[in-house]
């Protein structure tokens, strides 16, 4: 009430994460990125990347409005460090974490 936020009347709606970080600076010399897994309520998944450009430093994904209400939000998530030949150096799940099976649905005769 009484601010001059535009936002006030029409806020966001959905969800934001949060990814920080503080690395050795010998990771930091292999060129890392950070690969963001998602996996939504309406079981789809993306993969979402941030490169590394800094020993501390913090990234933030954002779902909100017509994306939020399509996909229902997000589920679970993993974050994995990743050099850049493709070394895993660090990995962090959130506990509902699991590889989404998902299967080919064939067309009938």
């Amino acid at each position: 009430m009484g601010t001059p936020d535009p936002r006030q009347e029409n806020p966001p709606i959905g969800q934001s994460l949060i990814i920080s970080w503080l690395i050795p600076s010998d990771f930091l010399k292999k060129k890392p990125e950070v690969v963001l897994d998602l996996i939504l309520w309406d079981y789809t998944t993306r993969t979402i990347r941030y490169p590394v450009k800094r020993r501390l430093d913090y990234v933030t994904y954002k779902l909100l409005n017509k994306d939020y209400h399509d996909t229902q939000g997000i589920m679970t998530y993993k974050a994995r460090l990743v050099a850049e030949d493709g070394e895993v150096l660090d990995e962090w799940k959130h506990q509902l974490w699991v590889n989404l099976i998902t299967l080919d649905e064939e067309e009938g005769p």
